[in-house]
C-alpha cells in the first residue's frame, strides 16, 4: 500500500522507483525466509507445505501482485520482475501477469487462465491476436471499472465489486498504463480519465523505447 498513498500524493518517479526497490527487496526477503524454513521442515521429516509469499489466486494478493509488476513497468525496473516472479509468485500467474512480464522474462506466450475475470477478462475482450496493440479500445475498460465506479456512492460502490472479494479495486489504473508502455499505441482516447496515470507513462515509454 506504501506505493499507492506515494502515488496518490503525487511523489516523483524518481522517488517511487526507490520506494519500489525498497518493496520489492521485502517481499524477495520474505520469501528467502519462506525457503528456508521450508529447506529446514523438510530435513527434520516434516510433511508440511509452506505458502508461495504472493498467492495471486485470493483477491488481496493478487492487488499486491498487479502492484508490483505493473509499477516495475512504469518505474524503469523491469530487471526487478524475473526474481518477482520466480521467487514472490513462484511462477503461479495468469494472462494479465504473464503479459506485464512477457518483455522482462522473455515469454513467448501467455496462460489461458485469468484468475479474476471480474475486471480483468475484459482488458483482452478488444484485443485480437496477430494485430498491433490498440490503446483506444481499452477506453470502455477506463470508463466501466473505474470512472463509472468512483461515480458511485461509497455505499453504492461496496454493493458493486469489481473484483471478486471484500475489497474494491485500487483507484489507479496501473495495468493499463503498464500495458500501454509495453506493447505501444496512441493513448490520446485513455489520457482524459483522471484514473490512467499518464505521468507514469511518460516517465516509463523512454526508457521502454530505448
Amino acid at each position: 500500500n506504501l506505493l499507492l498513498k506515494g502515488i496518490d500524493r503525487g511523489f516523483a518517479p524518481t522517488a517511487l522507483q526507490q520506494m519500489h526497490a525498497d518493496v520489492a527487496e521485502l517481499w524477495l526477503e520474505h520469501a528467502r525466509l519462506l525457503a528456508i524454513a521450508r529447506n529446514s521442515l523438510q530435513q527434520q521429516g516434516h510433511d508440511i507445505a509452506l505458502a508461495a509469499p504472493l498467492q495471486p489466486r485470493t483477491t488481496q494478493h493478487y492487488e499486491y501482485a498487479l502492484q508490483l509488476l505493473s509499477l516495475g513497468v512504469l518505474l524503469d525496473a523491469q530487471d526487478r520482475l524475473p526474481a518477482l516472479v520466480e521467487k514472490v509468485l513462484c511462477f503461479d500467474t495468469d494472462r494479465v501477469l504473464d503479459y506485464l512480464s512477457a518483455p522482462a522474462l522473455g515469454l513467448a506466450e501467455a496462460s489461458d487462465a485469468i484468475f479474476h475475470p471480474r475486471p480483468f477478462a475484459e482488458l483482452f475482450a478488444p484485443l485480437r491476436d496477430g494485430e498491433a496493440f490498440d490503446p483506444s479500445l481499452l477506453s470502455g475498460y477506463l470508463q466501466v471499472q473505474y470512472r463509472d465506479f468512483f461515480l458511485l456512492s461509497p455505499k453504492a460502490q461496496k454493493r458493486t465489486r469489481r473484483l471478486t472479494g471484500p475489497n474494491a479495486w485500487g483507484y489507479w489504473a496501473l495495468e493499463v498504463a503498464a500495458l500501454v508502455v509495453l506493447y505501444g499505441g496512441d493513448d490520446a482516447a485513455l489520457r482524459t480519465c483522471p484514473h490512467y496515470p499518464s505521468d507514469l507513462v511518460d516517465f516509463a515509454r523512454p526508457q521502454a523505447g530505448a
